[in-house]
């Protein structure tokens, strides 16, 4: 139970970290901007199967998520939410960058034997870049 919550809590602030500059923007394809955040954080041992994307503008929403973690001693966890990435562009070295991506407040339970409970509230990561 513990270690799901640090790996969780880790995942989080992985993804602030990933802030950097914006470069000039090319075409977007929705699809292909969540499959690059999948094979970034892949490479970390996490495992993202997203839920449906659509796109409006550069603004690309994203229907949940399972997070999967590479070891069998913590078991994937689905947040059933909706990921907002607004003024997403592609640049022109292949990266994607986007101005803010924002999630509702989350309240999520799990584990089977020993239950627990997580509330995550105002999650918002602003100027993300993925190479």
């Amino acid at each position: 139970m513990i270690r799901k919550t640090k790996t969780t809590s880790l995942l989080l602030a992985t993804g602030l970290a990933t802030l950097a500059m914006q470069m000039p923007a090319f075409a977007l394809d929705a699809q292909a901007f969540v499959d690059r955040i999948a094979s970034v954080y892949k490479v970390m041992g996490y495992d993202f199967d997203f839920g449906a994307v659509s796109q409006n503008g550069s603004t690309v929403t994203v229907d949940g998520v399972v997070i999967g973690f590479n070891t069998d001693e913590v078991d994937p966890m689905s947040v059933d939410t909706t990921l907002t990435f607004e003024g997403v562009v592609e640049n022109a070295d292949g990266s994607f960058s986007a101005d803010r991506l924002s999630v509702p407040d989350v309240n999520s339970e799990f584990g089977d034997d020993v239950k627990g409970e997580v509330s995550l509230t105002g999650i918002v990561a602003e100027g993300l870049w993925l190479p």
